[in-house]
């Protein structure tokens, strides 16, 4: 079974092992033009992020919102006070997104 899409003539579907459904043959990158770049600041790809739109939309926010540099400045703090005790856990563009503030006042008491 073929489908369309318009960037291509016709693209195979994805069938998803567990449920069986077809699974969009849509790249959801494309709502999301930035989030690759924000994922690759992370230095590792989660084996789900094209279609995790969470993820997605956090990494999205975090490009426009924020930017490269700050988002780097952010990861690089984190990686070298990890080990604290009180230092929020970021391990994605959602917790790095969502605990922002958490990691502004953490720093802030350093």
């Amino acid at each position: 079974m073929k489908t369309y899409n318009e960037n291509e003539s016709y693209q195979e579907p994805s069938i998803d092992a567990d449920s069986r459904e077809i699974i969009s043959t849509k790249k959801q990158t494309k709502k999301y033009p930035n989030a690759q770049s924000v994922f690759s600041l992370f230095g590792k790809y989660p084996l789900n992020w094209k279609i995790n739109k969470t993820q997605l939309q956090s990494a999205e926010n975090l490009f426009l919102e924020r930017g490269v540099v700050q988002i780097l400045k952010a990861i690089n703090f984190y990686k070298e006070n990890k080990e604290s005790e009180f230092c929020p856990v970021i391990n994605s563009p959602y917790d790095l997104d969502s605990k922002w503030a958490k990691l502004i006042s953490y720093k802030k008491r350093q």
